[in-house]
């Protein structure tokens, strides 16, 4: 049994994620700020210098963030749960990656079993994931197309991240662990710091749901997020987090 308690360290380690928050975080916003305003300002010609600016500002804060994730990883948290629609909350995810699906001239594709899925649950947590699941499908595929599947019972919401990307090839688990990306060297293939799929199971985990990964029929991958439809209280949820 591990128990948790707000110790000295874990409030250095919230303190210290905090700052480099805001000094990190602060000037990539006005940034990406100042770029946006270019490229809504600027002729149709000189638009597209702007855009490799917005991709790279996009890649940067989603590496500070996976990063500042990483920092507090082991420190406690309990998600708050607020009624929702994950139809609505899968949808902002798409939104805000649509620019870097069109970029690499992808297909992004999602479906569910109603226009609306009433749950209860963790948005920020669920949107973490869900982020972290597709990011991933896009940075591994250079063609085709991603879909995305939610199916729902009256007790779980389950999320499927399709790509016909380039699979997976040895021990699926150890893409799971901390650092270990896809490919690697200076001159890797594939970008990133190998911390999203770590980050997106444990941020699963902590409202008591799944992440997996498994290669697709013929080609690609197929990652999996299933979850609680309706969380058990805050009070629970801590409880068991303390046992776990």
């Amino acid at each position: 049994m591990k128990l948790y308690s707000k110790t000295p360290i874990n409030k250095a380690t919230s303190d210290r994620t905090h700052v480099l928050s805001h000094e990190l975080r602060t000037p990539l916003a006005i940034i990406g700020g100042y770029a946006q305003v270019l490229r809504d300002e600027l002729d149709p010609a000189l638009k597209e210098l702007v855009t490799p600016i917005l991709e790279n500002v996009d890649r940067l804060s989603h590496v500070i963030g996976a990063l500042l994730s990483w920092d507090s990883i082991d420190t406690e948290t309990t998600p708050s749960a607020e009624n929702c629609d994950i139809m609505a909350v899968v949808g902002s995810v798409v939104e805000r990656l649509k620019p870097t699906v069109e970029a690499k001239s992808l297909q992004l594709e999602w479906s569910g079993p109603e226009s609306r899925l009433a749950s209860y649950a963790s948005v920020e947590q669920i949107r973490s994931v869900t982020t972290e699941l597709i990011s991933n499908a896009i940075k591994f595929s250079e063609n085709g197309r991603i879909q995305i599947q939610i199916s729902a019972t009256s007790s779980s919401v389950s999320l499927e991240v399709i790509d016909e990307g380039i699979g997976v090839t040895g021990n699926i688990q150890r893409l799971f662990e901390p650092f270990v990306q896809g490919s690697v060297g200076l001159n890797r293939q594939f970008d990133g710091l190998g911390l999203g799929l770590t980050l997106a199971r444990k941020k699963a985990r902590e409202i008591s749901g799944t992440v997996t990964l498994e290669n697709g029929i013929g080609k690609g991958a197929i990652a999996t997020f299933t979850f609680p439809r309706f969380a058990q209280s805050s009070k629970k949820i801590a409880s068991r987090s303390r046992a776990a």
